[in-house]
């Protein structure tokens, strides 16, 4: 919650300093160094964070030497995708200054992403939530500071920048203190095993990751920066709506992975989280015609459609991000690649044909078929499965390994 407040800030502050144009260029920017931070671990995270516990070989030096690895090979993909995209979305994107800002962005968001990983690996999620916190908060307070200050893109993006790099800084410091990973050496073929495994691992998150981002880059490259950054000002309310869903899928997940989810209490809760984003997606539709433009300024007055499209949009994505959660925790990781395949194919088909008749209002209407795409996929999945009818005692001994404290190597 503190974490999506902080952006909320930084969405405002962003807003109100770049306009519509910059922003955008500042939307599209952020959205393909977040799909690059992520793609370019190369499952390698997920690898991590399942073998720690269990294969001697895969152990916290492995995964920072590799981390380091694969950082320069992200750099260099998310260069060429500045420049090629700086002839659709914004030319300020082939701009030396601004690629040099983008590198260190790229860099800084993808070493956050691997240590709070590790965190997540040694079952210290705590932790990894509160230094996402940390910096968030601390990338709010440096763009309302160059709001202020009347800064331009260049100090937006190193804004980001400098709360990633607070967040590994820091990460990085907890991780050399812990007992669980003192006198901890690289294990022999640990690297090529974390990338091995985790290879095979990537297509669904790839999928999931298309599907719940996607949109914006194509916005900005269908319509151009300004319509990317009258989106993504559309796109922070809905956000804000998704906390309620992943923080149940969260712990859905876990007891899923334990064996504890019975088929009445996952409807429940679904229903419940369904129910409550619905209530809520009323309210700020009804608010966002005179909020909007209040916080984030007259000029962005254009994404209050979008932006109420958007948020009933999360009532079709409220079911997908607890019922995906619980698939994946009794062990239908296929089917969940499938259902992220299913939900990418459909953004990319319904935004090519919504988008240049419609504009951005279609973006958000693509979107909301998506996540009912998704969510569909993923009900029939467990419906024809019934994974807490027949593998109870399965998930119960995979959650017993699980909980168990991580081995000191």
């Amino acid at each position: 919650m503190v974490g999506v407040a902080c952006s909320l800030l930084s969405g405002i502050a962003t807003a109100r300093m770049l306009g519509a144009s910059d922003r955008g260029t500042l939307a599209v920017a952020l959205t393909v160094v977040g799909l690059l931070s992520l793609i370019g671990a190369l499952g390698s995270n997920v690898a991590f964070r399942m073998l720690l516990p269990s294969d001697g070989r895969v152990t916290i030096a492995a995964f920072g030497r590799l981390t380091t690895k694969l950082a320069l090979p992200n750099v260099a993909a998310l260069l060429i995708l500045m420049v090629v995209f700086s002839h659709r979305v914004d030319r300020q994107l082939s701009d030396p200054v601004i690629l040099v800002c983008v590198a260190v962005l790229g860099v800084t968001m993808f070493f956050s992403n691997q240590v709070l990983d590790c965190f997540n690996a040694l079952h210290q999620s705590h932790r990894a939530a509160r230094l996402n916190a940390l910096g968030a908060l601390s990338t709010a307070i440096l763009n309302l500071l160059c709001w202020i200050a009347g800064f331009t893109l260049t100090a937006a993006l190193l804004c980001y920048a400098a709360g990633f790099a607070l967040r590994t800084g820091i990460g990085l410091i907890l991780l050399h203190r812990a007992p669980e990973t003192r006198h901890t050496e690289e294990g022999p073929g640990g690297q090529l095993l974390m990338l091995s495994a985790g290879l095979p691992l990537m297509g669904g998150n790839l999928g999931q990751l298309v599907m719940l981002r996607l949109d914006q880059v194509l916005v900005g490259v269908l319509l151009g920066s300004s319509a990317a950054g009258i989106y993504a000002v559309a796109s922070i309310p809905a956000g804000v709506l998704a906390v309620v869903s992943s923080a149940i899928g969260q712990v859905v997940l876990a007891e899923a992975a334990r064996g504890l989810l019975s088929k009445g209490a996952l409807v429940r809760l679904t229903l419940q989280a369904s129910g409550l984003t619905l209530a809520l997606a009323v309210t700020g539709a009804a608010l966002a015609p005179w909020l909007l433009p209040l916080l984030f300024g007259a000029e962005f007055s254009d994404s209050t459609r979008t932006a109420q499209v958007l948020l009933f949009a999360q009532v079709a994505l409220a079911p997908f991000l607890i019922l995906n959660r619980a698939a994946v925790g009794y062990g239908m990781v296929r089917w969940s690649g499938l259902t992220g395949l299913a939900g990418a194919v459909t953004l990319i088909v319904t935004v090519l044909l919504l988008v240049p008749q419609f504009g951005v209002v279609g973006a958000g209407g693509a979107a909301t078929l998506t996540f009912a795409v998704a969510t569909t996929v993923t009900a029939v999945g467990l419906a024809v499965r019934r994974p807490w009818a027949h593998g109870s005692e399965h998930q119960r001994a995979r959650g017993r390994e699980e909980s168990a404290p991580p081995a000191t190597m």
